[in-house]
């Protein structure tokens, strides 16, 4: 799972899942060396950012980046149905741990 903040990345840990990863803004990520050397191991890759304009535009880059990386690989984007909640921590602090883990499982068993 790849975050856009330290805090959201604690949440999600937080929640049980161990491999999180966060970069420093929705539009600032590693370069392609370095996304390669991260990301090669996992063959599912999430990308859970801000539930906003700048997250969703952000989200979409790096998922079109990791596709160009990985010919083999489509980066499923995680967002929160309800859209004024604009992200991890703010759908936990609000409604809940098990509101949050189920969007996540939801998620990745679709």
């Amino acid at each position: 799972i790849i975050t856009k903040s330290y805090k959201d990345h604690r949440v999600i840990k937080n929640c049980g899942y161990p491999n999180v990863v966060w970069f420093q803004s929705e539009h600032v990520y590693p370069d392609r060396e370095h996304l390669i050397g991260l990301l090669n191991s996992y063959p599912d890759i999430f990308i859970f950012y801000d539930n906003d304009d700048a997250g969703i535009t952000g989200s979409e880059k790096l998922r079109e980046t990791i596709i160009d990386l990985f010919n083999d690989r489509d980066p499923k984007l995680i967002y929160s149905s309800i859209s004024y909640f604009k992200d991890p921590a703010s759908l936990l602090s609000t409604k809940g741990e098990s509101y949050l883990k189920d969007l996540l499982w939801d998620n990745f068993h679709q």
